[in-house]
């Protein structure tokens, strides 16, 4: 890489780092933790939403499918119905989840262009920024399961519909539909808990090592280091 290209990037990644240090990721804990709070997210309040609106889906399903057949209309080309709080909490947490995939890449290749060429001697500051660099691509992928994870939910939830849809009399897809969905949404409160977890990592881990990760080597030899 020219000797130019290299320190325009470095200062671009060095700025935008640190402006989300500053003011981005404190500012987005305190948004997810107001989130939390709602009652979109209340865990008792938030199942018994999403299990209502799952059994109301069922029950409305079955009544349309018994008129479709006094029409003649097949019951597989009936319209299937997300489940309304299902859909609230996921356009709730999706920005999250993309601004910390953002948010990790920029400070994922911060640190990657500031790591010095391989030397001998003292090595710690290296090694530092090599930690610090694990834990930021660490909540970069989990970030992006989370991405994965409720296409899979709608995916494994359209099945369970048909099924519902050609044996309107079993209960047990009616329950495999609530059940689906309280999983789901479980899982989506975790996620937005997991986002902030990841923020606050991120937020503390690069303050307390700040120094090793601008100048890794820019310490006597014989100093006794801590990461921590």
């Amino acid at each position: 890489m020219p000797v130019a290209v290299g320190d325009y990037l470095r200062a671009y990644f060095t700025r935008e780092a640190e402006e989300r240090l500053r003011d981005s990721i404190p500012n987005k804990i305190r948004e997810i933790d107001d989130l939390l709070r709602e009652s979109l997210f209340d865990l008792s309040t938030g199942i018994r939403r999403v299990r209502q609106c799952a059994d109301g889906l069922t029950s409305q399903l079955e009544s349309t499918i018994g008129e479709s057949k006094k029409d003649g209309v097949s019951p597989l080309q009936l319209p299937i119905v997300t489940n309304e709080v299902l859909e609230q909490a996921y356009t709730a947490t999706r920005p999250f989840i993309l601004q910390l995939i953002e948010d990790s890449q920029i400070l994922r290749m911060w640190v990657q262009l500031n790591i010095p060429r391989i030397e001998d001697g003292n090595n710690f500051g290296v090694s530092v920024q090599e930690e610090v660099l694990m834990e930021t691509t660490k909540a970069e992928m989990e970030a992006s399961s989370m991405l994965d994870f409720f296409g899979d939910y709608l995916m494994y939830r359209a099945k369970v519909a048909s099924k519902i849809c050609k044996w309107p009399t079993l209960s047990d897809y009616r329950r495999a539909l609530a059940d689906t969905d309280e999983g789901a949404y479980i899982r989506l409160r975790m996620n937005v808990r997991d986002i902030r977890n990841h923020y606050s990592r991120l937020y503390d881990i690069y303050h307390k090592n700040a120094l090793k990760l601008r100048m890794p080597r820019n310490e006597m030899e014989n100093q006794i280091n801590i990461m921590y």
